[in-house]
């Protein structure tokens, strides 16, 4: 999957600037990364989409680190040292010696706890020998809406939802995912959480949509990504949101979220799911269940669930009473 970003506060993209922000009476404002095909989802923006016969979202196609919001990282201790204690991983240390027999210079990495199935993600073949990084960052003051470091603005269409409509349709009997989790007397938890990760992380390997499906992006269903035993970040995030509705959690507290590694340089695909008023983030780079509230170097773009779907932005306190703006 490769996305295409508006660029906010100043940076034009195909003639078009874009500052969004919060009604005027609100302390403040929201600064989006934001996907030119959700743009006409957004409710009062839809006058902003460029129009014209020639338009078209895959015009817009490039290079999606160009359209993110500058925004420093607070110096935090990194997830991979926490997991690791400072120790290389298999992955690592594998990527290391295929640089030395190339012949390339050696550099220090840091630690990267991948899951057992291994992890890659769209560009991120490429980028696979690149430092992870994950730091607990949070950008957005906390609020029990938000998640990922992020504030939410709902969405009414996107350019996703025939394939969304498809896949959370698609559900898991309680049969098939018995063996993965027990439920106890209060319901489902924590360890129920993990232990539906943990198995979808080793038993579903990670392989491309285009090797399995002949197409660049394809979101299957937890049945069709069960029988082949593979599928990329997003059908693995979509097999895990099916087998714990299974299991009693309500799809309204399943967030499919597609986001950005800003370490990688590469999209990705996590389950962020809400339980008992705290959201835990999924992620088939790790078997560790991982607090949902922090960002992890994660830039979350949109987010898809039975409740809605949203647009991630950041909140900032403005100079000035926040206003739209829109500059060709």
């Amino acid at each position: 999957m490769k996305w295409s970003h508006l660029v906010a506060a100043g940076v034009p993209v195909l003639g078009l600037q874009l500052a969004i922000a919060a009604p005027a009476q609100a302390s403040a404002s929201v600064v989006l990364g934001l996907p030119l095909v959700a743009v006409a989802g957004i409710s009062g923006l839809s006058s902003l989409t460029p129009s014209g016969s020639d338009f078209s979202a895959s015009a817009c196609e490039g290079s999606a680190s160009a359209g993110h919001v500058a925004l420093t990282p607070e110096p935090v201790a990194s997830k991979a040292a926490a997991l690791l204690g400072g120790a290389p991983s298999k992955l690592e240390l594998i990527s290391m010696q295929q640089s030395s027999r190339k012949g390339q210079s050696s550099q220090a990495l840091a630690p990267i706890a991948p899951a057992a199935g291994g992890w890659r993600c769209a560009t991120l073949a490429e980028a696979r020998t690149m430092p992870a990084i994950y730091s607990a960052t949070s950008h957005t003051p906390a609020n029990p809406d938000n998640f990922l470091g992020s504030a939410r603005l709902p969405l009414r269409h996107t350019n996703f939802d025939a394939q969304w409509d498809r896949v959370r349709s698609a559900g898991l009997s309680s049969r098939v995912v018995a063996g993965m989790a027990t439920r106890s007397g209060a319901g489902v938890t924590e360890t129920a959480l993990a232990a539906v990760n943990a198995w979808s992380n080793r038993h579903i390997r990670y392989r491309e949509d285009s090797d399995i499906y002949g197409k660049p992006d394809y979101w299957a269903t937890a049945s069709a990504t069960l029988k082949r035993g593979a599928g990329d970040c997003e059908d693995i995030a979509i097999f895990k949101m099916q087998a714990l509705a299974a299991l009693g959690v309500p799809r309204s507290d399943l967030y499919l979220t597609i986001a950005r590694d800003t370490v990688r340089n590469a999209d990705h695909a996590l389950l962020v799911v809400r339980l008992e008023g705290r959201y835990w983030l999924l992620d088939n780079a790790t078997d560790k269940l991982l607090d949902g509230a922090m960002s992890y170097d994660y830039r979350p773009i949109m987010s898809f669930s039975a409740g809605g779907k949203w647009l991630h932005g950041y909140t900032r306190e403005p100079d000035q009473a926040p206003t739209l703006l829109a500059a060709r």
